[in-house]
């Protein structure tokens, strides 16, 4: 455990519970899940695949990193696809925003 807490930058990271996982895995006391499918974006050379990938069940979850970095016609697919994507789990004011 303590080889863990080096790499602490902050306090406010410590968590018991987080702590503890590491040493469940190696007395194998947790039960581990394979890896989930994720649609992740964090350049401007992936917008295309995102968006593609956005239309498949077996992915899940998904993560856009520096949307703010994008050009404004790619922001606009990848918010605008999001939007879509998630219109059950949102408030209709932002609904109203979405350009088809």
């Amino acid at each position: 455990m303590f080889y863990q807490m080096r790499y602490i930058r902050n306090i406010a990271q410590v968590n018991p519970i987080t702590l503890m996982n590491p040493l469940n895995i190696q007395k194998n006391e947790a039960c581990l899940e394979p890896p989930i499918s994720i649609n992740y974006l964090k350049k401007e050379s992936g917008v295309k695949n995102f968006l593609a990938s956005l239309q498949e069940d077996s992915i899940k979850y998904g993560c856009i990193r520096s949307l703010d970095l994008l050009d404004s016609n790619s922001y606009q697919k990848a918010s605008n696809a999001m939007t879509q994507k998630l219109s059950a789990h949102l408030p209709s004011s932002l609904l109203s925003n979405v350009r088809p």
